[in-house]
């Protein structure tokens, strides 16, 4: 009988010696997947960060100035002008038609023209 319960005793205690080994290979194995899942989750955040910083310059450095009202008028201005010498019998347009300064004198001469035709 004895060497029945140390028989039964070694049985009990190999069990139990391999549950606690099953159990601690079980626990290693899901911390090193915890943390390697842990891992590459941070690694696509910084990604996700990243490429939206990136995108946040892109957009203020490719963001397009709205020019001001009175910026606007004065090229509309300026464009009137240049349609009005173009269209006139008696403009010409030479190599210095887009210097400065030159269409508005153009300009007051053809007015002053037309005003003094009528």
């Amino acid at each position: 009988m004895a060497s029945s319960r140390s028989s039964d005793r070694s049985t009990s205690e190999n069990t139990w010696l391999w549950i606690t080994i099953i159990a601690i290979v079980s626990a290693v194995v899901a911390l090193a997947t915890g943390n390697f899942i842990l891992k590459h989750e941070r690694q696509a955040q910084r990604e996700y960060r990243d490429q939206a910083e990136a995108f946040a310059t892109y957009r203020e450095n490719t963001r397009t100035a709205v020019p001001p009202p009175e910026v606007s008028a004065k090229v509309e201005e300026e464009r009137r002008i240049r349609e009005t010498l173009l269209h006139h019998p008696a403009v010409t347009p030479g190599p210095g038609f887009a210097a400065p300064g030159v269409q508005t004198t153009g300009i007051a001469i053809v007015e002053a023209i037309d005003r003094a035709r009528q």
